[in-house]
């Protein structure tokens, strides 16, 4: 019930303020980024179960390097995949195979390479560190918490970029997103102490029978 209340606010978060003519161009991006979504909310309910079960007597920061070396791999060949999309779906004439071309590197480019390295090893970082200590719906919460920094810096810039729609809609995920982490954790403590109840009833029907067994054998 969460998830489909989210899915829909989160699309229209994109399309408000959006011509016609932009919104269709854009579907090929919202198809992208909605696959993108699935297999990130995916890949974090699957860290996350390894973190806390495989893994749970690793340190965190061991956690981190073996992690860090299972990532790499993955960055290197999602790099070919993404520059194959860029040079054949999107057609951009001047993306190269080599990451060190000249077009990477030039100008302000080097600058946008290092800045997006940095990125990504922080987020990297910071994922682990939320799926280690809380779960996969603290780092969605994040999530929509940066993205609503990246529009508010986006109509600082541009004033005519502010919504009032769009901030309703993020106000909406934001409550939804808390509201299912508390359910989780109301339906957590329930089971806690369902199970507790049994043992402690299981307990005294325990020492019962043994008393009863204790008087008949005085009998």
């Amino acid at each position: 019930m969460y998830a489909t209340a989210v899915l829909p606010l989160a699309i229209q978060f994109c399309f408000l303020g959006s011509s016609d003519e932009k919104a269709n161009d854009s579907l090929i991006g919202i198809l992208l980024c909605t696959l993108s979504v699935l297999l990130m909310s995916f890949a974090n309910v699957f860290v996350e179960n390894i973190l806390k079960t495989d893994l749970k007597e690793t340190s965190v920061w061991n956690k981190q390097f073996i992690f860090a070396w299972i990532d790499l791999p993955i960055m290197v060949i999602l790099y070919f995949i993404s520059t194959s999309l860029e040079k054949y779906l999107f057609q951009i004439d001047d993306r190269v195979w080599n990451p060190f071309h000249e077009n990477n590197w030039s100008g302000m480019s080097s600058v946008y390479v290092v800045t997006l390295a940095m990125n990504g090893a922080l987020w990297g970082f910071v994922r682990l560190c939320l799926l280690n200590y809380a779960d996969a719906m603290w780092l969605n919460l994040t999530t929509v918490f940066v993205m609503g920094l990246l529009w508010v810096s986006e109509f600082v810039v541009d004033t005519t970029l502010f919504s009032k729609e769009k901030l309703l809609g993020l106000i909406s995920l934001a409550i939804i997103l808390v509201g299912y982490e508390f359910a989780t954790r109301d339906a957590e403590e329930c089971a806690e102490s369902d199970v507790e109840d049994e043992w402690t009833a299981s307990k005294d029907q325990i020492m019962l029978s043994a008393s009863k067994d204790q008087i008949v054998l005085s009998v």
